[in-house]
């Protein structure tokens, strides 16, 4: 959920269409007790939507794959470049490719407050009346929307609407 609220924002909130989504299970047979285990160990989704967008989106807390991939990745592609979210020295900017596919890199300069302290700095602000929330209860529905649409397709194996 946090890595779709953040992809969705970052793709300035389009309004969803359609969802295709596949999850599995695959590891609940190495599980000490399988009737526990009620939770998929690999999901992904492909959403749509209005205006042309999409966002493909793959989350795990169980997948092999190679070690230099663990961990969170988020990348937003434009016509005139990408941004790579999460790099080992913050967020970094990729335009003018060439003809070779190679880049101008350009490291994105992060916000001098960070983290859970910028959570609570906002919070706090909100509280008194010096800021509003970030995000709207007419966001977080649109993002349960999604989840709960991720989850039909995944069930019923066929592309829904949101």
């Amino acid at each position: 959920a946090h890595v779709l609220d953040l992809a969705w924002w970052l793709l300035g909130e389009p309004k969803p269409q359609t969802v295709f989504a596949v999850s599995h299970a695959r590891f609940k047979d190495s599980a000490p007790d399988p009737a526990t285990y009620d939770v998929e160990d690999f999901a992904t989704a492909l959403i749509r939507f209005e205006g042309g967008a999409t966002l493909e989106l793959s989350a795990s807390w169980a997948l092999d794959q190679p070690p230099q991939q663990q961990g969170t990745q988020a990348r937003i592609f434009g016509d005139g470049g990408c941004v790579d979210v999460y790099t080992p020295t913050g967020a970094v900017l990729h335009r003018q490719f060439d003809a070779k596919g190679q880049s101008k890199p350009t490291e994105l300069k992060s916000p001098r407050l960070t983290g859970h302290a910028a959570m609570m700095r906002r919070f706090r602000e909100c509280i008194l009346g010096k800021a509003q929330p970030s995000v709207s209860a007419a966001a977080g529905v649109t993002i349960m929307e999604m989840i709960d649409a991720i989850y039909r397709s995944a069930a019923g194996g066929k592309s829904v609407s949101v």
